[in-house]
């Protein structure tokens, strides 16, 4: 009975310190590059793009990390229109 109670207080300590270090680490403010996926939209007829053109293009983000949480499982694409 002892072994089992020490084995469920060590899994509650390790949960509840993990949570902790979890939003410490989220309350920090950091520095991160994401990688984003472009669509050029609204093409002229008389341009063509290049085959080489950069489908991705890298976004360095400065902010808390509850604010950039979200981003990290985003995938859309970003519109780019043509002008």
């Amino acid at each position: 009975m002892l072994k089992r109670r020490s084995t469920l207080i060590f899994f509650v300590c390790f949960l509840l310190s993990s949570i902790l270090w979890t939003f410490n680490t989220l309350s920090k403010k950091t520095v991160k590059t994401i990688t984003q996926e472009i669509n050029i939209v609204d093409i002229p007829a008389n341009l063509i793009l290049d085959s080489l053109y950069q489908k991705t293009i890298e976004i360095k983000i400065e902010g808390y990390g509850f604010e950039m949480f979200q981003l990290f499982f985003k995938t859309e694409k970003f519109n780019i229109q043509y002008i």
